[in-house]
């Protein structure tokens, strides 16, 4: 809790809550084309309600952003930490409460200037030396990218996107670390490296992919043998980016995105096989 108490369990984490009610419409998906309509439903209803809950228990009125847990009591504890921005990706969030999560995200307690930190600065655990009370993740960061832009805040997410490959320069050959302190740009003219972070590590090069991935709105469907494009954003420091030979079941495409004023252009230069492409707007 934000004055020190241990948390008695069960411990409901919120972003955990996301994970599951995701794995629910994704598995009842499956199911349906399966031919099992019955458990394909029961899944969506009870996605639905635990979405409907969610919302309901994990809102905090006064920050006008997600807890950070319900403790064994289902009592909320009071912590604001990016872990919660995770119901985005999920789509666990209500549209009603969706705004104020990204705001609270982009606010100067949690968005240092080099990424968003895992716990807000107001809070009086903030150490941004810290694993967990104020570091900064790669990995964490890019989860936040992909739910940004899957809920359409793709101007949000390129601000994230930005401060995290800016702060890659400071490190060797670019390669982003497991982690590192939450310190503000104010505070330090550099990012300030975690003494006891792994570095190189797997989630912080994965989380680039994941970063380019989302601003360049790529949603494969192999079971359908189609190709997504939901949104493309180029950020203003990036004119264009070239993706060769991108598998979709048993077909590849390569294609070209090229920043033109303020509008991403998208074109096709290469599809073998049967693979469609859909603009979603």
């Amino acid at each position: 809790h934000p004055d020190g108490r241990p948390i008695e369990g069960p411990i409901a984490l919120a972003e955990v809550q996301g994970y599951v009610y995701q794995a629910k419409w994704e598995l009842a998906e499956l199911f349906g084309q399966l031919g099992d309509i019955d458990r394909a439903e029961r899944l969506q209803a009870q996605a639905r309600e635990l979405k409907r809950r969610f919302n309901e228990a994990f809102w905090m009125d006064d920050e006008e952003y997600l807890a950070m847990a319900l403790d064994g009591d289902k009592r909320q504890v009071h912590n604001v930490v990016s872990l919660a921005g995770h119901a985005l990706f999920s789509r666990i969030i209500s549209d009603d409460h969706a705004p104020a999560v990204v705001r609270r995200l982009l606010s100067p307690d949690m968005l240092s200037g080099w990424g968003v930190r895992m716990l807000s600065r107001t809070s009086p655990l903030y150490n941004p030396a810290s694993f967990y009370d104020g570091g900064i993740w790669p990995a964490d960061n890019a989860l936040l990218v992909h739910g940004l832009t899957r809920t359409g805040f793709l101007q949000e997410a390129a601000r994230i996107t930005t401060a995290v490959v800016e702060t890659s320069r400071y490190f060797l050959d670019r390669r982003l670390p497991e982690l590192f302190c939450g310190f503000t740009r104010r505070e330090a003219a550099r990012p300030v490296a975690f003494p006891m972070a792994c570095s190189p590590h797997a989630t912080s090069a994965g989380a680039v992919y994941l970063m380019l991935q989302s601003m360049l709105g790529l949603y494969p469907a192999s079971e359908e043998n189609t190709l997504y494009i939901q949104s493309p954003s180029l950020p203003r420091w990036l004119g264009e980016v070239t993706v060769s030979n991108l598998q979709i079941a048993r077909s590849t495409v390569s294609l070209r995105f090229r920043r033109k004023g303020n509008q991403t252009v998208l074109t096709v230069r290469d599809k073998r096989g049967p693979v469609r492409i859909v603009i979603v707007e």
